[in-house]
């Protein structure tokens, strides 16, 4: 597989978003006065590789009905780039 080409277009966008998100939220709640929770952080980093795990789980799985259908152009494996 060419897992530069997975992490750069599935995982790295998703992950720069997804931190960028807790970071302002953890502003927030300190200018607010809320001290952060290291156990919702956790569950937060959790959540999220459990989200990333299924989307790619998923485009395995469908990778042959993927091909098929010209609708999914932004799909590495139906496109054929991460073999």
């Amino acid at each position: 597989m060419d897992w530069k080409a997975l992490l750069g277009f599935l995982v790295l966008p998703k992950l720069v978003l997804k931190v960028q998100m807790l970071a302002f939220v953890l502003f927030v709640a300190a200018l607010l006065g809320h001290a952060p929770d290291w156990s919702g952080v956790l569950g937060f980093l959790f959540f999220f590789v459990t989200y990333l795990s299924t989307y790619f789980y998923n485009d395995l799985v469908d990778v042959n009905d993927d091909k098929r259908k010209a609708v999914y152009p932004a799909k590495l494996l139906a496109r054929g780039r991460a073999t």
